[in-house]
């Protein structure tokens, strides 16, 4: 699956660069005709419609024009689709690959819906294939984080838990986590706040900011975050 620090190092590269200008100037060619095509023959454009790749540009195109009913229910509509991995196929690959990113697309869209749309997302969550990679890891602190709001701290905890796993190189997990652990009480949020420093150094100042991760005695300065030396 794909992880953050994968996708972030790859972006900065040239060969990154390079593959990104190709594509956007295929799709100046090849897109237009397919449109066509899509338009003269309806079968067609019910074939791709049909394809993860169609409902993610309908649900993609529906974001763009601020239309978070209909991009939510088009993602919705794809976890329905998906079938889960079941060996190392890698069609299955993808099929996993799919599903976290509909679960991405539609936990993203219920930021801006309500309630029963959030419990939607939560519900089919529960039934979700093996999380891994970065947008399994995004989607289960989302929902790690409407949980905790709505009194579940356990289960608010285990998906944090799950979303490292997931990804342990984003670094919200740890931080995250350790957020959990403070103001919880129930484990120590100091080894997942080193962690979140060790995967990306620059989260020190989001983690000297966060007004419950200052006002514990002597957390920053075991982080090395405060005046003094390291606990």
């Amino acid at each position: 699956m794909l992880r953050y620090r994968e996708y972030a190092e790859y972006t900065t590269t040239r060969q990154s660069r390079f593959w990104t200008a190709f594509a956007n100037a295929l799709g100046f060619v090849v897109l237009p005709p397919i449109r066509l095509l899509c338009r003269v023959f309806p079968p067609l454009r019910r074939a791709v419609n049909n394809t993860p790749g169609g409902r993610m540009g309908a649900a993609f195109r529906a974001r763009e024009g601020g239309d978070h009913r209909g991009a939510f229910l088009t993602a919705m509509e794809g976890l329905g689709k998906c079938r889960f991995a079941t060996d190392m196929d890698p069609g299955e690959f993808m099929a996993d690959l799919n599903w976290w990113m509909f679960m991405d697309l539609a936990s993203t869209e219920a930021e801006h819906l309500g309630d029963a749309d959030r419990v939607q997302v939560a519900q089919v969550l529960d039934a979700a294939p093996a999380p891994g990679g970065m947008f399994a890891a995004k989607s289960l602190c989302r929902v790690s984080v409407w949980r905790w709001k709505a009194g579940d701290r356990d289960g608010a905890i285990k998906l944090a838990r799950l979303a490292v796993l997931a990804d342990a190189s984003w670094v919200h997990t740890h931080v995250l986590l350790g957020w959990f652990g403070l103001v919880s009480g129930s484990f120590d949020p100091l080894p997942h706040l080193r962690e979140a420093l060790r995967v990306d150094p620059s989260c020190g100042e989001s983690i000297r900011t966060n007004a419950d991760l200052a006002a514990a005695p002597g957390l920053l300065k075991s982080l090395g975050l405060a005046d003094g030396p390291p606990s």
